[in-house]
């Protein structure tokens, strides 16, 4: 399943990502972030009806996610 990316925001050695549609994923699952696989560190809490992960790894710029 593939889905859109809003936002890309690296901090430190991490990066939160901001996703277009709301998903059921969990911490501890690896995703791909346009061909890198990516562990899923957290989950931030947003506003209801967005959705945001941490991922174990530094991004600048990202597209698509996909699970």
């Amino acid at each position: 399943m593939d889905i859109a990316i809003k936002k890309a925001l690296p901090i430190g050695d991490r990066t939160v990502i901001e996703l277009s549609d709301v998903i059921d994923i969990s911490i501890g699952q690896f995703v791909y972030v346009d061909n890198l696989k990516v562990k899923v560190i957290s989950i931030p809490m947003l506003p209801v009806g967005k959705i945001a992960i941490e991922v174990d790894v530094r991004i600048e710029e990202a597209k698509t996610l996909t699970v």
